[in-house]
């Protein structure tokens, strides 16, 4: 009986250190929060390697096998443990959705409309970021001046995983948000070294940071902002959102034309933020050869690219290749322009660019397309807005902006393409 009673007083002891240690667990993760407005976020970057019923979490360290992956899965920026105890873990969206729960308990991933209201609470997205970031130069780039940190949000920059490359680190920030875009894309918080805090589109692939909001604060209203080529794009058309429980539903693509034009002035915003070519009803037609233009990112930007230059057999391929717009509807516009960034390096053709109201499908040559007259790129990958470009000789409603490339077996230059806006002027 004294030696039962012995193992019955160790087993205690072992409960009662058990929970005074899950105790001091939830004290320190109290510690480590702050209340910006109504809000209750935590201070640092979600750092867990299980859900939050125990299970583990896969640790990837094989970059290229993340694009295929559909279960939960982290790693360290560049695999290195020492950017975890900065930074803490990145994860992609299938751990972040997984029901086993990857936010600790008494957490949860905010939603679209959660980051929104924090950046709206801070004053809006020119100057949230500062607010948000921590100031000084030991993580973020220099100078870093305008960071002040005023929220306590102490946002650090993690950078993130995009198609097997790790891109970023002290120059720009990630978190997931708990709102899906589509299939495949989920609305996430992207803070940039220049103090811009925004929302934007990232692949369900990409391995992101997390931070995570206290369970019972007041939730936002069932709208938010999203950036202007996220709501007013052709392929919102074919999204039905759903965030903090509220259906926005899809309206009808004519009522999508008239509220963007309406509220933004805006027929077509294509940025390729969402790392996709052809989101939104694009289409790339390659006339000659196989060059095919091709999502880019550099330098915490993301944008199209072609170029007929192969690097693993140091040959120029002769091609012809061009990027073609869903059509626009202009039926019932006042005075819309065209609008651009380009960049440009190497000897080659230069970019051409046209409208069409005609085209429908297939080849270019099926259409009509008149050139168009813009400011070109000086060279060096720098870009270079091409100014305002007039579209009120074509209001259709089947206008067409397409981009064409030229490239020969002699040379050809590689080209970038992005912000490409047709709006009222």
């Amino acid at each position: 009986m004294k030696k039962l009673n012995i193992i019955t007083a160790s087993l205690t002891l072992v409960l009662i250190l058990l929970f005074a240690c899950k105790k001091n667990k939830e004290l320190t993760i109290i510690q480590e929060e702050i209340l910006i407005g109504n809000q209750t976020w935590t201070k640092k970057n979600l750092d867990v390697a299980t859900y939050r019923n125990g299970d583990a979490i896969p640790q990837v360290q094989d970059t290229s096998a993340w694009a295929n992956l559909t279960t939960g899965a982290w790693c360290y920026y560049a695999n290195n443990t020492a950017n975890g105890t900065t930074y803490g873990k990145l994860y992609n969206w299938y751990a972040v959705n997984d029901p086993r729960g990857l936010a600790p308990n008494g957490y949860h991933i905010p939603t679209g409309p959660e980051w929104s209201q924090l950046i709206d609470y801070l004053g809006g997205e020119t100057i949230a970021g500062n607010k948000m970031m921590e100031a000084g130069i030991s993580h973020w780039l220099r100078p870093n001046t305008e960071a002040t940190n005023s929220s306590g949000f102490t946002g650090l920059p993690g950078g993130f995983l995009n198609n097997g490359i790790f891109y970023g680190i002290s120059n720009l920030a990630a978190w997931w948000s708990s709102s899906v875009s589509n299939s495949s894309t989920v609305f996430c918080h992207f803070l940039h070294s220049y103090g811009i805090g925004e929302f934007t589109l990232f692949s369900k692939r990409q391995a992101l940071s997390v931070r995570c909001l206290r369970d019972g604060d007041q939730p936002p209203p069932c709208s938010f902002k999203y950036s202007a080529w996220s709501v007013c794009s052709s392929n919102i058309q074919k999204r039905t959102y759903s965030t903090n429980g509220c259906s926005l539903g899809t309206p009808p693509a004519d009522s999508i034309q008239r509220i963007c034009t309406n509220l933004l002035g805006t027929y077509l915003n294509k940025n390729f933020d969402d790392n996709s070519i052809t989101s939104g009803g694009w289409t790339s037609q390659n006339v000659l050869g196989s060059i095919s233009w091709t999502p880019s990112f550099f330098g915490g930007k993301s944008f199209a690219k072609v170029t007929n230059y192969v690097s693993t057999t140091s040959v120029n391929i002769a091609c012809e290749s061009w990027l073609i717009s869903p059509p626009i509807s202009l039926s019932t516009s006042t005075n819309p322009i065209l609008s651009f960034q380009n960049a440009y390096k190497y000897t080659g053709a230069a970019l051409e660019v046209y409208v069409s109201t005609n085209y429908t499908s297939g080849l270019p040559s099926s259409a009509t397309w008149i050139p168009l007259t813009f400011t070109l790129s000086a060279g060096n990958f720098v870009f270079i807005s091409s100014g305002n470009i007039s579209l009120s000789n074509y209001k259709n409603s089947n206008t067409r902006i397409a981009f064409k490339y030229l490239g020969s077996a002699n040379d050809g230059s590689t080209w970038e393409l992005d912000d490409v806006l047709v709006k009222e002027n």
